[in-house]
């Protein structure tokens, strides 16, 4: 998955506590069955893809220049996380497998979402810690690098820690959100276009086979 992030740099704040909200967005999706429904992710989904973890931060500092010291004097942050899921609309009149499936396969979608968020979230409190242990200095300026040094660095590690995060688990297939589980015995061997691995191995290999390469799809897992 890719994370989204939104920096915006506020005026002086009175509070050094973080903050942190969290909402999910939801997109409509319909299909009577496991092919229709990856379809309409697919298309309607955000960036192309099922689900999506998106971070907004809000910061501020003061400082202030005490017996020929500059130190922060105040200082604060607010992290928005918000997800962006797929809701399932006509879920009520389709096949009652294909629920149970869904639920399986959403919950799994739902949690690696969420682990995105948690890296987020912790990696924006290290930076409060990080802001915390900067000491002094005869310059101004030379604290407000100090902060921003943290910040950039820390954000620069959230943003790795989820990149590898999803080339871990292969955008979540490792973890068990593939086509095999959406469509069960059913389905799983209807669609050649999403065996397995959501590539299909079969058409590359002829495409090379005869020199074209005429199957060409975009992976909906980040």
């Amino acid at each position: 998955m890719r994370a989204i992030f939104v920096l915006l740099i506020l005026g002086l704040s009175q509070s050094s506590l973080a903050g942190k909200s969290t909402r999910t967005e939801y997109y409509a999706i319909f299909g009577s069955t496991a092919s229709e429904l990856l379809n309409e992710m697919s298309s309607k989904g955000p960036e192309g893809f099922d689900g999506l973890t998106h971070h907004e931060t809000r910061y501020s500092y003061r400082t202030k220049m005490i017996n020929g010291r500059c130190r922060i004097s105040q200082r604060s942050m607010d992290l928005d996380i918000i997800y962006t899921m797929p809701r399932w609309e006509n879920q009520a009149s389709a096949d009652t497998k294909l629920q149970t499936r869904w639920k399986a396969w959403y919950r799994l979608l739902e949690q690696h979402e969420q682990r995105h968020g948690a890296i987020a979230e912790s990696g924006y409190a290290d930076i409060l810690s990080g802001w915390q242990r900067i000491g002094s200095s005869d310059n101004c300026q030379d604290i407000k690098n100090q902060v921003e040094q943290v910040y950039n660095s820390i954000r620069a590690r959230v943003r790795q820690q989820n990149a590898e995060y999803d080339q871990t688990t292969n955008h979540g297939q490792s973890e068990g959100i593939t086509f095999k589980l959406l469509a069960g015995e059913d389905e799983k061997n209807s669609d050649p276009e999403f065996e397995d691995g959501n590539t299909n191995f079969g058409w590359l290999a002829f495409a090379a086979l005869i020199g074209t390469l005429f199957y060409i799809r975009k992976s909906r897992y980040r």
